[in-house]
């Protein structure tokens, strides 16, 4: 932005996210667990979309909480041109201490490491799913974009509880919403503020859907007729088709 304003440039930016996934306890868990868990993990959670933030209804937490950890273990992580391999390694080692970095802080902070939690051993910078359940919102690891394969599972009573959780970010890129209550999941997709909301769904991105985030997100769409607008100008032509001349002043 600040290169292209000083000859004022058009610019869109398509930047980070910390989104959240929000988990009714009358939602199918058998869907919305294992759909969870990939929308996270793909590409090793370096994504901007990935949902990082997994909003649980307390009622059904413990439960989850358990289901999601032992599935988060149960991926093969390892060479990516190996078909078995479901989960690849990090861009880089340094990217992987970052990570790490983060997840001792959570610990700090009071997280509780449910899976994962300590780099590999061995080549490259791979680094295991990781769940830290007992967070608070307000903590780092569930306000930064870790950008790795760490997921924060955070507690919430009701609706309103939930719509508060998910908008207590600096970030609005995507959010997921599973709940068995179709009026339910078009309610609370009105009041996240978030560019793309799936509902029982785990996908981001579909050729002809305007893609692109809310406030620190960034600006502009991709993927849509919307992304045009960025390379248009607009023009406006105005004729007079009055008979009489133009003469306000009376001259």
């Amino acid at each position: 932005m600040r290169l292209c304003a000083e000859t004022v440039k058009r610019v869109s930016l398509e930047l980070g996210g910390k989104s959240p996934n929000i988990v009714f306890a009358d939602a199918d868990l058998a869907d919305a667990i294992p759909s969870s868990v990939w929308s996270i993990y793909y590409s090793a959670g370096q994504s901007c979309e990935a949902r990082s933030r997994v909003l649980v209804e307390q009622s059904a937490y413990d439960d989850f909480v358990s289901t999601f950890a032992a599935q988060a273990r149960s991926l093969k992580v390892g060479d990516p041109l190996d078909p078995e391999t479901q989960m690849g390694s990090l861009i880089s080692t340094t990217h992987r201490h970052k990570v790490h970095g983060l997840v001792e802080a959570g610990k700090d902070e009071g997280a509780e490491v449910v899976a994962g939690g300590a780099p590999g051993d061995g080549k490259g910078a791979f680094y295991p799913p990781t769940v830290l359940a007992k967070v608070d919102n307000r903590m780092s690891v569930a306000q930064e974009e870790i950008f790795g394969p760490v997921v924060t599972v955070i507690p919430f009573e009701d609706e309103k509880d939930a719509i508060r959780i998910a908008n207590d970010t600096k970030y609005g890129l995507f959010a997921t919403v599973w709940t068995g209550d179709p009026a339910r999941g078009h309610r609370i997709a009105a009041r996240i503020k978030a560019g793309q909301i799936g509902i029982n769904m785990p996908y981001t991105a579909f050729p002809g859907i305007p893609f692109g985030g809310y406030k620190q997100s960034g600006f502009g769409r991709e993927l849509g007729l919307e992304t045009l607008d960025l390379y248009l100008e607009t023009k406006s032509v105005l004729v007079s088709t009055s008979p009489k001349p133009f003469n306000p002043f009376g001259l």
